[in-house]
Parts: structure tokens; C-alpha cells; sequence
């Protein structure tokens, strides 16, 4: 009697999680300073097309987390400083960013 021939088990299609289909994030930190280096305390730091906004702690420190990658602009206000705002390009993947502000 002929041996019956195996068959080869069939490839399962792999799922797509909703991982994969996400945008990859980064996170920001860095710090607030004055122009003679101090840090700035309480200074509102936020991204003004993707939406994350936080303070600096006491000596000047923030931290955006989860930000999606490409360009975006950052906008700082602290009470006593000139606010700022510039085009900030996160498709470098950039970690730390420090920002030094103006005195009125």
C-alpha cells in the first residue's frame, strides 16, 4: 500500500496588532533657563500642533511623553519672560531639548 503523503502545515497569516499600526512616539525633556542659566520654575511648556503640554519643576526640568513623531512647534510662557516659540523638527527623534528665555 502507498504511504500517504503529508501535508505541510499551513502558515497562520500574522494578525496585525494596533501596535503596529501606531505612530512611533518619543519622549522630550530638557529644561527652561534664564539667560543666565538658572532654571525657571513653573514655566508652561507645551507642543502646539500635537497637543502636550506640562510645567517645569523647581529647577527648570519638563517632560513631554508619548509625542508622535514630525514636526511640531514648542511654545514656552513663564511669568516675568518674554514667551517663545519656535519650529521644533521631531523626525530627528530628538530627546532633550533646553530652551533659554528672554527677562521682560
Amino acid at each position: 500500500m502507498p504511504e500517504a503523503k503529508k501535508k505541510a502545515p499551513k502558515k497562520r497569516a500574522q494578525k496585525k496588532t494596533s501596535e503596529q499600526n501606531l505612530p512611533e512616539k518619543i519622549d522630550i525633556s530638557g529644561q527652561v533657563l534664564d539667560a543666565e542659566g538658572g532654571g525657571i520654575a513653573d514655566a508652561i511648556v507645551e507642543l502646539l500642533w500635537s497637543g502636550p503640554r506640562t510645567f517645569t519643576d523647581a529647577e527648570g526640568k519638563y517632560s513631554l511623553t508619548d509625542v508622535s513623531l514630525g514636526e511640531d512647534s514648542i511654545r514656552v510662557i513663564a511669568t516675568g519672560y518674554e514667551e517663545k516659540k519656535q519650529p521644533l523638527d521631531l523626525t530627528k527623534k530628538l530627546e532633550k531639548y533646553d530652551i533659554t528665555l528672554e527677562s521682560i
